[in-house]
């Protein structure tokens, strides 16, 4: 198992092909400058602000895919509004969980019935 969110496993078996790619991790102080009569302004650290993380999806009929099925999927996961636990491996990854906030599909191709092929 590469990972997991919500019972959707990534993984590349012999007999299945569901990865990540592009894994971006991140996250960042919440600051304010705050001016001084005559100086510099100094820094005021807030807390910490949200950690983010965002990673594509390849996904493929010929690799046995329902590619709008599976986009589907994840925008009702977003939809839910409920975080969960994403695990990298065998561990969760960062100390919270994730929520999804944003699905977006891109490059799609389409087939001549109109189904989405990739």
């Amino acid at each position: 198992m590469i990972a997991s969110y919500k019972g959707k496993v990534f993984q590349v078996s012999w007999n299945k092909v569901y990865t990540i790619d592009g894994l971006t991790w991140g996250g960042s102080i919440d600051t304010e400058a705050q001016e001084h009569q005559g100086g510099k302004p100094s820094t005021y650290i807030k807390g910490l602000g949200l950690d983010t993380l965002s990673f594509d999806i390849p996904l493929r009929a010929d690799l046995g895919h329902n590619v709008r099925a599976e986009i589907e999927w994840w925008q009702k996961i977003r939809d839910s509004k409920t975080p969960d636990i994403f695990m990298l491996g065998s561990k969760p990854l960062g100390s919270n969980k994730w929520l999804v906030k944003s699905v977006n599909a891109s490059d799609i191709v389409l087939d001549g019935a109109g189904r989405m092929i990739k």
